[in-house]
Formats: structure tokens, sequence, C-alpha cells
């Protein structure tokens, strides 16, 4: 039984000059009451800090002592409900910052002599907590910066004014970036759910409480306890879009994660990849596009949500980076919400040969039947680049283009060959992941410059553009920096993906921003941010894909766990698996860095 330790931190009161709020502590109160009431059957130890509670020494030893209790059978959840806002970065992190600012909660006693909590100070706090790994789901109900495009009278904003103060280097954490590289901004492993984007506002709900925080928890007592992070997201960012607000919550992926994990538990969930849809003023838009391979020559399955039953069919007519418009001949309530699963995907990857005998066959194609990224033929030909092969008791899966055997599963054994076809869709998928481009991109590339810093054997580093880049490498380790420079007139946003040689995907960063004058660190520069063979091979192959895009791309949707090459064990678990004023919205598209290493 795992047991939930919560810090839960509600700010009204503030004294002045910082505006009041009417929200914050009803949201703590809401989260609280959830608790109590859905988890009373596991352990559960709760702290809130209220108004005067809420002081920046306060809540840093509150982080420490009451969440530094979870080890790593536990959960942890952190919510914080109150002011945020932006004040310049110490000069020294200026580098890594996008306009030099940082990302700020205010505390109690914030303003107007003390210190508002950086998300520097933040990483240090979460990494201290995953030391003990902890399941860690972090929820923030505060503006990150930017104002909303209607009038105070209409709602309350949670964003107090940004501090034209400049942070000293020593004032971070009672001291912890002082001998320390500030490059070295400590990584943790959680989920996290922003209340909005970068550049919007958090509102306040006419009901008294947070709109973000409304929803998350309506959507959960609506939901059964199993509910996955990832569908979590889409439906509570059902219930904020429809308000028209200018309000958009995010999840986050922070660290090796999966979000198709249960909520506060961190189980694997049975939940298939499904895409929402929802009513707008230009009819039924499915929440998925371009980046995920949908286009027009979809079509989908319709879901009743209450009964997760088949309604009909729908068909794309339009699709953008994140948002398609669908068109369906059955009759759909606007007010109530309903998903689709793809019955076809343009692009699949590659199809699989079959070297088997015929009753095989068919039941390799009986099991792929509901996937998207793999389909069988008999028998393999010759520019097949993966083959499934039938040796006595077991099937082989090989990559002729590498001559390596991937997978091996036991013909004997169901489970096991269902895993393997498992195991080749994510193959399928990462391949997509790889290989993704939009080359009908509204967005001029010049909009954005990028490069990464590769030391050389002479201990300097090298500069390289996007592509494909081919060292020598020894077995040691190779220091690297990836930068990236916004160019365009208005804010874009960065998500880097890792995609490792074991078809393995991590989302690394997601971050807009703004134009700026000079390259940001966005990420590596760190002892640990390097590239080497590992031991026993003689090459690798590390890519960075990198989308580039208007709105924010949910990054938590290119998540794979690496594939373990070898005999698939009976007891393993299945993955379910330019410059014009005009403002560009749905618009994307990627480069790439794939760094290649021999000896």
């Amino acid at each position: 039984m795992k047991t939930i330790y919560a810090l839960l931190v509600g700010v009204d009161n503030y004294p002045p000059p910082t505006p009041k709020l009417g929200g914050a502590k009803n949201d703590v109160n809401k989260i609280k009451t959830y608790l109590e009431k859905n988890f009373n059957d596991r352990p559960l130890h709760i702290k809130t800090l209220l108004d005067s509670e809420a002081t920046y020494d306060n809540f840093i030893d509150s982080f420490r002592t009451h969440l530094g209790q979870a080890g790593a059978d536990d959960v942890v959840w952190f919510h914080y409900s109150g002011h945020g806002s932006r004040q310049f970065s110490a000069p020294e992190f200026v580098e890594l910052n996008s306009g030099g600012r940082d990302e700020t909660m205010v505390l109690y006693d914030s303003r107007p002599s003390g210190q508002d909590l950086a998300d520097k100070e933040m990483a240090v706090l979460l990494s201290e907590l995953s030391e003990k790994d902890p399941h860690i789901i972090v929820t923030l109900d505060c503006c990150h910066s930017g104002s909303g495009t209607r009038g105070a009278d209409d709602y309350i904003k949670r964003l107090s004014v940004d501090r034209s103060d400049k942070r000293t280097l020593d004032s971070y954490l009672r001291g912890f970036y002082k001998s320390r590289s500030v490059t070295d901004i400590p990584r943790s492993k959680y989920l996290f759910f922003a209340a909005c984007n970068r550049f919007q506002s958090a509102k306040e709900s006419f009901s008294g409480g947070g709109l973000f925080t409304e929803n998350l928890i309506q959507t959960l007592e609506k939901s059964k306890k199993d509910i996955s992070y990832a569908d979590l997201l889409i439906k509570l960012r059902q219930g904020v879009v429809k308000m028209k607000w200018d309000q958009d919550p995010q999840l986050e992926v922070v660290g090796d994660i999966n979000s198709y994990v249960q909520f506060l538990d961190g189980a694997q969930s049975n939940e298939a990849p499904k895409y929402a849809l929802s009513f707008t003023d230009e009819g039924w838009v499915l929440e998925a596009g371009q980046i995920m391979g949908i286009n027009e020559e979809v079509k989908l399955s319709i879901l009743s949500d209450q009964t997760n039953k088949v309604l009909g069919n729908g068909q794309v007519t339009k699709s953008s980076a994140q948002k398609s418009i669908i068109s369906t001949a059955i009759t759909l309530k606007p007010d109530e919400k309903y998903w689709a699963i793809p019955l076809n995907l343009p692009g699949i990857p590659f199809e699989t040969g079959l070297n088997t005998g015929e009753a095989n066959v068919q039941k390799f194609k009986m099991i792929s039947e509901r996937l998207l990224n793999v389909r069988f033929h008999s028998p393999s030909e010759q520019n097949d680049q993966y083959v499934i092969d039938e040796h006595g008791d077991f099937f082989e899966l090989t990559n002729k283009e590498k001559t390596e055997v991937i997978l091996k599963s036991n013909i004997k054994i169901e489970q096991a060959t269902v895993e393997l076809v498992n195991k080749l869709d994510q193959i399928g998928l990462w391949t997509r992941f790889f290989g993704l481009q939009n080359n009908k991109s509204g967005l001029n590339p010049s909009c954005c410059s990028m490069s990464i810093d590769i030391m050389n054997t002479s201990d300097q580093f090298e500069n390289f553009q996007p592509g494909e880049i081919k060292l020598k490498n020894d077995g040691s380790r190779i220091p690297y920096r990836l930068f990236i420079q916004n160019q365009f007139t208005q804010p874009l946003h960065f998500a880097l993906i890792y995609l490792s040689d074991h078809f393995g995907a991590v989302p690394l960063k997601n971050e807009p921003l703004e134009k700026s004058e000079t390259p940001t660190l966005f990420w590596g520069g760190t002892e640990n941010d390097v590239f080497m063979i590992p031991e026993g091979n003689t090459s690798s192959s590390d890519a960075f894909l990198i989308i580039i895009s208007t709105e924010r791309t949910d990054d938590f949707q290119f998540s794979l766990e690496e594939i373990e090459f070898g005999e698939i064990k009976v007891d393993m678990r299945a993955i379910p698996g330019m410059n014009k004023n005009t403002k560009f919205k749905g618009e994307w598209f990627t480069r790439r860095f794939v760094i290649n290493l021999d000896r």
C-alpha cells in the first residue's frame, strides 16, 4: 500500500502591495477533501501552508522535512495556488534563460523586500526529493508569465507584477548555487501539471477557486482512480478550454517517466491511447494533428465517454500541428464528451516480413489487427528492414539492415508472441517519431537557429548544425551543449526529444522561447551530459528531435521505454503503448541531430 505525502500551499491574503486573491485556500481545501475522501484506504499524510504560514523559509523547510519522508514505494503530491511572477535572473543564469528571467512563485513574505521562489530553487528541492525515488506529481495553479486578453474585471488573474529587481547568485535557496556551476541545475523525475502556458494567466473561477484546480478535482471525482495522467490532462483541458478564457493547462513529463501511468500511483495504466473530441466554433475537433501523424486521410472510430461503446465513424477533414477538424454522419451532443480512435494512420513506417508457417502468419496478423504502426506480409521481401523468422521453438525479430537479432519469443508461449508484436509496434512508432517532419509548414525555418557544441579530441568544443554527425570515439565521455535562438516575432515552443538506438524516446525539455538576440543554452553543459559508446559495443547512435511549433507540443505522447534486446521473458509487461507581424497558429516543423560514434 503506497503512502501519500501531500504538501498543499495556498496564499490569498498577501500583504500590500501584492494584490489579494480569493480562491487559493479554497483550492487547497478541495484537494485535501478529495484525498481524504478517495484515498482513506492508504496511509495519508497531508500538510497545508495557508497565507502567513507560507513564508519563504517555512515553505523550503516543509518541503524538505514533510515531503522528504517519502521513499521509493511512496507517492508525493505538491500543489501551489497563488500568484506567479517573473524576475530578472542572476547574471550567471542569463545564458540559460530566454528573456533572462526566472519563473517564480510569490510566497506570503516575498514582497516587497523578500524573495520569490524561483524555478531554479524548485529544481533543487525536487532533485533532493527524487533521490529516494518516490512517485512525484506537481500541480501549480498560478501564472508563469504573460497576461490574459480580457480585462481584470472579467475574472481575477493569478499574476503578480513582475519584479524589476535582479536576483544575486547567493540568494537562490540559501546559497545553493554559490559554489556550483550555474549550468548544473539539478534534474529530477516527476509529472508536472501547470494551470496555463508560460505566456498565459491562470484565472480564478466565479465559484471561488482556481479554474484549473476546480476542473482538476471535478475530473478526478468523475473518473476512476486508475486514470492515467495523459487522459487526465485531456479531460480536464476540455473543461478549462471550453470557458474560452485563454487558458490552456499543460502536462510536462520531467525525466524518464511514462504519462500513461495511474494517477497518484505510478502503476502502468491499461488505457489504450485515444484522442478526445470537443465541440468548438470550427465544429468537432480531434485533440491530435500532424505531429501525431493525423491528416486528411485518417478515418476514426468514435466512442462515447460514458459507455465506451462505438457510436459510429468519422473522417478528418483538416489538420494542423496538434488539432484536426472532423466530419461525421452521426449526431453528437456539443455538451457531452467523446473519444476517437484512428482506424488508419498515413505513412506506416514499414511492413514486416514473416517467414513462418501459414498458421502463424494468421496468428501474427490477428494480434496486430488493432495496432497502428506495424503490418505483416508473407513471405518476407528483400527490401524488408525487419523480418520475423520461425526457428524451432522460437520466433526471431531481425533488423536486416544491421544484421542483428532484436528479440526472440517462445512460440509455445502466447504472451511472449503478443509481447513481440507490441515491441514491433513500438519500433514502428519510434521510426515515425524519428522521421517526423512537416513539409507544408507556414513557418520559415530561418525563424530560429540551433546548433550543438561537441568536445573534440583537443578538449575544444566544435560547433555542428542539425543533421547527421559522425565521430570517432575510443569509449571516453564526450561533453556537449545544445543552443537554440528564437529569431521570430512571437514566442515559439521547442520540445526536445531524445531517441535512443534501442527504440526508447524520452522528452527532455519543453519550453517556449521569446525572441532573443543571443542563443539560449537549451540542454547540456553539465558533467552528466555526454555522448559515449556503451561498454562492450563498437558503436552507438543518439538522436535529438526538436519540434518547433507555435503552440506547445504535448511531449508526453513521445515517451517510450527502451527495448531490452534478447529473449522475451513471460513475466514481462507489455507496453500498450519570414518575420511578419501576423499571428501564426497551428504551425510546426522539426530539426534533428543524429550523433553516430564508432570506435
